[in-house]
């Protein structure tokens, strides 16, 4: 039986989909900390540090943050973004 890699690639996807696989595909895309050990920033070479929040590695010796995209960091120089120092005065409320 010959089958055509578009048929074959729709048949593995009906069965991912039927049998509740998508959704394991699905949450095994977040990002393991575990990873920063092996990762460096490719400006600066030195460590990044990871925030949940925003989904970014930030390289705070340069002031960049990284994106990370469905558990994968974009390292490329290119997908860095520049971060504006906070100020500590700017973080404390203002006296009266």
């Amino acid at each position: 039986m010959i089958v055509r890699a578009s048929e074959f690639g729709q048949q593995m996807l009906a069965r991912i989909m039927s049998s509740g696989g998508a959704s394991k595909l699905v949450k095994s895309a977040a990002f393991d900390p575990k990873v920063l050990q092996f990762l460096v920033c490719p400006l600066s070479k030195q460590a990044l540090r990871y925030c949940q929040e925003s989904q970014e590695l930030f390289s705070d010796s340069i002031g960049v943050a990284f994106p990370i995209k469905e558990g994968i960091p974009c390292l490329s120089p290119m997908a860095g973004r520049l971060v504006e120092a906070v100020e500590p005065e700017a973080q404390a409320p203002p006296k009266s």
